[in-house]
């Protein structure tokens, strides 16, 4: 019997034995697993994170580029307004050469004959023909009269043509002007309209709120009166109960006097019930009027600490 014993421990042990360690392999392949596992984790963080800062890296030079791109934009379109304007100028410059070119030919035409009308005149005053010498001479005198004048409307057309252009571009910039200030009073009055708006809301609530404030003191009033009448009413009513009970007591003092003991006790009783009723009513009527404290109001006595020398 002692060795099937010994025989069944020792393949106990050995069951046991074999079972813990296949745990402990399983728990070594677990952790071996768990371990695998942070690993991956913290290998896929690190991946995330790196694509994270790339991305906000990405998003950075982006911004850039688009920043870089709206000033180029911006700058083109200076560029542009820039050539506009300068081809502009040019063109009125050009406009301006072709018109003094024009009045210069007109010029240079008016002196041909200023000069074919003098060498007339010469050529007649050799012929010795003095009257259309003369004739001439007046002729001569208005062509030169002509000319001055036409001199005169040229200069007087250029100082217009000028005057005109600069003061289509000082009208320009005032139309401008006269626009920005009629949005801004057009913003002003809208602002103004509103804030008048708001002003008549604050002002309706304000009435209405007086009107309720009016209306609850007027309503207090009216409790106060009507708890102040309830009071009064509750005074008289005592008093006069205290009076019929005193005209009680008397009348039963003067009518129990030859009665025993027994009907006094039985008298004073029912007295004192009547008294007691009496009184339930008219406190019930009495404190129905709002008071925190009355006349027979006490603070209640705190009761001392026991010293120590007492108590031992």
């Amino acid at each position: 019997m002692g060795v099937k014993s010994v025989s069944r421990e020792s393949s106990d042990r050995k069951s046991w034995d074999n079972i813990f360690k296949s745990l402990v392999k399983i728990l070594q392949t677990k952790q071996d697993h768990i371990e695998s596992l942070l690993k991956d984790r913290k290998t896929l963080e690190d991946k995330i994170k790196t694509k994270h800062e790339s991305w906000i890296s990405d998003v950075r030079n982006y911004d850039q580029q688009l920043s870089l791109m709206k000033r180029e934009i911006e700058t083109m379109e200076m560029m542009q307004f820039l050539e506009t304007s300068k081809f502009n100028l040019l063109s009125v410059l050009k406009e301006r050469d072709r018109s003094i070119c024009n009045l210069k030919s007109d010029e240079t035409v008016d002196e041909l004959k200023y000069f074919k009308a003098w060498f007339d005149i010469l050529t007649s005053k050799e012929n010795g023909d003095s009257e259309a010498a003369e004739s001439l001479e007046a002729k001569i005198r208005k062509l030169k009269l002509e000319y001055e004048k036409k001199c005169e409307i040229s200069d007087l057309l250029r100082e217009n043509g000028f005057a005109r252009s600069e003061f289509k571009c000082i009208e320009s910039g005032f139309i401008d002007k006269l626009k920005r200030k009629d949005d801004e009073i057009a913003q002003a009055n809208a602002k103004i309209s509103s804030l008048v708006s708001y002003q008549e809301q604050l002002l309706s609530s304000n009435h209405e709120k007086d009107e309720i404030i009016s209306s609850l003191k007027a309503k207090v009033a009216e409790l106060e009166g009507g708890f102040t009448k309830k009071g009064d009413e509750g005074v008289s009513k005592l008093s006069r109960d205290v009076e019929s009970l005193n005209k009680s007591r008397s009348l039963t003092r003067c009518t129990t006097r030859d009665k025993g003991s027994d009907g006094n006790t039985v008298g004073s009783q029912e007295i004192r019930r009547s008294k007691r009723q009496k009184v339930n009513k008219t406190s019930v009527t009495v404190s129905e009027t709002p008071k925190l404290f009355t006349s027979t109001f006490r603070l209640p006595k705190l009761k001392s600490p026991p010293s120590s020398g007492g108590a031992k």
